[in-house]
């Protein structure tokens, strides 16, 4: 080898990180970032570290934070893209085993308009659901937390639910009901827990047999895009779908590998984008992951995701409406609408609610 051939070797541009480099990488910082402690790193080159930190090391090498001089100024984090959030997630969720128990328990709360009768209401929600499986018992119960009426029911809006439930009454001659309602619970046929939730034309699925191979899955979930934009009028946003899956498939009780997986398939989607730090609509911190649709009409919707940046789990998700469209031009841009979760997993009671209604 001459002279020349040797500074070419040396020079040569090194190969880039693996995704999967990369997620490590970031747990492992997101780690020590959030720590008590602050360690104070020797300045070994990237022979001396493990894998994980010289994953790291590449990470800011191809973020152009190599070592800094005396006189240089410090040094900045490297800017987060979705699909670096999105497998760090993934590491983290497989690392956490399901606890055990009867029933599978999820308590989410949903914030949004609703039609009720002549009038569009702004209501927040809260329902739980305690579910032994498939052939066994189970429990839904609610709760209301907010309920008043923001105008008129839309001429071409969608169709009115009846007023039947709690908190819903719109006579504006008698008194409101007093806010929070009280939790009532009512027994319902066990399964539904279980199952992803069923899009027209579509059998619900059960969420025990979804693969926990990422590739596996992903063409698991296109197969049932593909039949669902096969109905008439159906056109869903392919990235939109997995995004959906994600917070359906992260508040189902499946292994963590499948949820994994569920990560690792949304971080391959195109139009995502990392917004930074957020807080959800129950004011918890996470890190907030954007897609935006643009649907038929001009109607122009952000679908965030919020993600625990220390267990990886989904928060919350959010609807904003960006830009109203022919199908809704008299709609507020900046109307959101969101579903929380505020509880999951397995447990071996149900809470002692009184019996009346859902919904």
């Amino acid at each position: 080898m001459n002279e020349i051939e040797l500074v070419r070797e040396l020079t040569k541009e090194p190969p880039l990180a693996t995704p999967e480099a990369v997620a490590q990488a970031f747990g492992r910082l997101e780690e020590d970032m959030t720590s008590r402690r602050r360690l104070s790193l020797p300045r070994w080159g990237a022979a001396g570290l493990g894998l994980a930190a010289a994953a790291a090391a590449a990470v800011l090498a191809m973020a152009g934070l190599g070592g800094a001089g005396a006189d240089d100024p410090a040094p900045r984090a490297a800017p987060q893209t979705a699909q670096m959030v999105l497998l760090s997630a993934a590491t983290k969720v497989e690392r956490t085993p399901l606890t055990k128990g009867k029933y599978w328990s999820v308590v989410t709360q949903d914030g949004g308009e609703v039609i009720v009768g002549k009038y569009t209401k702004y209501q927040i929600q809260q329902i739980g659901i305690w579910d032994a499986g498939p052939g066994k018992d189970a429990w839904i119960a609610s709760r209301d937390l907010e309920s008043r009426i923001v105008g008129p029911a839309p001429e071409d809006g969608p169709i009115a639910l009846p007023n039947r439930a709690e908190g819903a009454n719109l006579d504006a001659t008698k008194p409101p009901v007093k806010m929070p309602t009280r939790w009532e619970k009512v027994k319902v046929s066990g399964g539904e827990a279980f199952r992803l939730a069923a899009w027209e034309g579509l059998k619900p699925v059960d969420t025990r047999t979804l693969p926990d191979d990422p590739e596996r899955l992903r063409q698991f979930l296109l197969e049932e895009l593909r039949r669902v934009n096969s109905v008439p009028g159906a056109n869903i946003d392919r990235t939109e779908w997995m995004l959906s899956h994600l917070q359906r498939i992260g508040s189902a009780p499946v292994s963590s590998k499948v949820l994994g997986a569920a990560y690792r398939v949304l971080a391959t989607e195109p139009g995502l984008q990392v917004i930074g730090s957020v807080t959800d609509p129950l004011g918890r911190p996470g890190t907030g992951i954007v897609h935006r649709v643009t649907a038929e009409g001009g109607t122009v919707v952000d679908h965030q995701l919020v993600i625990d940046p220390i267990t990886g789990r989904v928060l919350a998700r959010t609807e904003t409406l960006v830009k109203p469209g022919k199908t809704n031009p008299t709609a507020k841009a900046g109307r959101t609408s969101y579903e929380a979760v505020v509880s999951y997993g397995w447990t071996n009671t149900v809470p002692n609610y009184p019996l009346g209604h859902v919904g």
